[in-house]
């Protein structure tokens, strides 16, 4: 009987020290997944950040980009506006050269 015992406690011990080794294992890889949790955060919240801050820039180049835009066309327009006069006076010295 106290063979059976020893035979039954050593199975016993076994099957303690196996969970246990399991248990340990387990214990690890959530330990690992809690740290990948943590670092992906962090990952997320500077990914955050730079997009908040290209969000700002890309706003700013937006309105960077719309006011020379407005300013080349006033640019044009003025040329337009210098070449149509010199057109609309050479008409005028065309027109006055042939009637007097």
């Amino acid at each position: 009987m106290a063979k059976e015992y020893r035979s039954n406690n050593k199975v016993a011990d076994n099957k303690v020290a196996e969970l246990r080794v399991q248990v340990d294992d387990i214990r690890s890889v959530m330990s690992d997944n809690v740290l990948k949790i943590l670092e992906r955060g962090e990952r997320l919240q500077n990914l955050d950040s730079r997009a908040d801050a290209l969000h700002a820039s890309s706003q700013e180049f937006q309105t960077t980009a719309r006011r020379m835009q407005n300013k080349m066309w006033w640019d044009n327009m003025k040329w337009v506006l210098i070449l149509g006069f010199m057109g609309l006076l050479i008409l005028l010295f065309i027109y006055a050269s042939i009637v007097y």
